[in-house]
């Protein structure tokens, strides 16, 4: 009898290998297919409002990874958090924007007046009308935000071949970016994705925009790392040196000023981050240990070297035109006027044109179709009113308490969190003089971001999943 229930075991082993191996085989399936996606996402994502084939692949895409989070029987759900209340607020707000509402309480909103005055002698009457200037315009704005939410939904519920299959996806644009961004500044203009609307005479990747490519490798080499499977044990090491290099020349390819200050500050706050936790107790002698002194040379080594490139990589940007004859020191002041006509329910999301012209002095007005207020801050004010400056606070808020929280922890948790949320302030320091998260490759990264900083704290062992 002992023997007969030896074979069972055996043959039910047996029965079990192949469908094991066929579960990790198709696991390996879905993960390079989650790679492909999020890479095609990312690269097509580059392209501005100009190009609205790819926006609409982009849509496309996000709906497809939001699909396939909410139905696949491989996703596992947290419990309802704070960040997913955040997100779910951003898709309310639109929504909101775009309900139609009785004449007499649209009226009642500030900056209506003209739209009163074209009803009445257009239609005889005032019409129901939402909260956003320009319903077509808001709904738009409203798609973009589709990869965004597929995005974060499928990092948010995905198991390790998913995140995995989507860490790779980083990997493969982040090499793409890259490699574009070094053979075009060498020359190759051939290469440009977009050669009408982008800055042919900088490495700009696969971005209409050369500054956000410098913020989208900066990120992307923070997630990359941080998201991995093996982290790298040192700051020495061949690979993160490799990295470093590698992204630092695409940046200065570039020629973003903003992107080079910020390449500048997330190499010394790597560098501070790494002498803190080299530091060693004073001997008794009052001496500093080895680990201040290795600590502090190597911090200074990479403030210089950050400063020497930033100078450089100015110099090389500089061609644009003086610093000081930037046209974001006129708009923001304009800007600041917009907010105040509309305020505090914001002219709708996508609307930031009309009400900056209602303000635009004269004198200001140029040759140049003014887009955006190179201040998303101050965009999302104007165009959203209270409710956006709301959503911004609990954001900025709810990135610092898990960046806090993930510090705190030890070991690889604390490495993981703090790339996480260098990569997620990237961006938001950079949408105080540009326009950054408005690119879909960007707001993307954003998301997943989000998502993998709140899973990391909440559950330390997501990320090594």
């Amino acid at each position: 009898m002992a023997q007969t229930g030896r074979d069972d075991d055996h043959t039910i082993d047996a029965l079990h290998a192949p469908v094991a191996k066929g579960n990790a085989r198709a696991g390996r399936l879905a993960g390079w297919c989650w790679s492909l996606l999020l890479t095609t996402v990312l690269v097509i994502g580059g392209a501005n409002v100009a190009y609205p084939l790819m926006r609409v692949l982009c849509g496309v895409l996000g709906g497809l990874a939001m699909a396939v989070a909410l139905t696949s029987r491989h996703s596992q759900w947290a419990r309802f958090g704070w960040t997913d209340g955040i997100v779910a607020g951003i898709v309310l707000v639109f929504v909101i924007q775009i309900i139609p509402m009785p004449p007499a309480l649209w009226t009642l909103l500030p900056g209506r007046e003209a739209i009163a005055v074209i009803d009445r002698e257009v239609f005889g009457q005032l019409q129901w009308r939402p909260i956003t200037i320009d319903s077509e315009a808001t709904f738009q704005s409203a798609a973009f935000i589709i990869p965004f939410i597929g995005i974060y939904l499928a990092w948010r519920s995905g198991n390790g071949p998913r995140r995995e299959g989507m860490v790779r996806g980083i990997w493969i644009a982040l090499a793409i970016a890259v490699a574009l961004g070094l053979l075009q500044l060498a020359g190759l203009g051939m290469l440009h994705p977009y050669p009408v609307e982008s800055d042919n005479e900088f490495g700009n990747g696969f971005f209409t925009n050369h500054n956000h490519q410098a913020t989208f490798v900066l990120m992307a080499a923070a997630l990359a790392v941080a998201l991995g499977r093996g982290l790298p044990r040192a700051i020495g090491e061949g690979r993160v040196l490799g990295l470093a290099v590698g992204v630092s020349l695409a940046v200065l390819a570039s020629g973003s000023r903003a992107g080079v200050v910020l390449m500048a500050a997330v190499l010394a706050l790597l560098a501070a981050g790494w002498a803190a936790s080299r530091l060693r107790p004073a001997s008794r002698g009052g001496r500093f240990g080895r680990g201040y002194l290795l600590g502090g040379a190597l911090l200074g080594v990479t403030l210089v070297g950050a400063v020497s490139a930033m100078i450089g990589a100015d110099r090389f940007a500089m061609g644009r035109g003086a610093l000081g004859e930037d046209q974001r020191f006129e708009m923001t002041p304009i800007a600041w006027k917009a907010i105040g006509q509309f305020w505090p329910t914001g002219s709708g999301f996508g609307t930031f044109q009309v009400p900056y012209r209602q303000v635009e002095p004269v004198e200001a007005v140029r040759m140049l179709n003014v887009m955006h207020a190179h201040n998303d801050l101050l965009e999302a004010l104007v165009e959203g009113g209270v409710l956006a400056l709301l959503l911004i606070a609990a954001a900025l808020i709810r990135i610092g308490c898990l960046a806090r929280k993930g510090w705190r922890q030890k070991g690889e948790t604390r490495v993981r969190s703090a790339l996480v949320a260098v990569a997620l302030m990237v961006p938001l320091a950079h949408s105080l003089v540009d326009y950054p998260l408005r690119t879909m490759a960007i707001s993307v990264l954003f998301a997943l971001a989000l998502a993998a900083l709140d899973t990391n704290t909440s559950n330390a062992s997501a990320m090594n999943a």
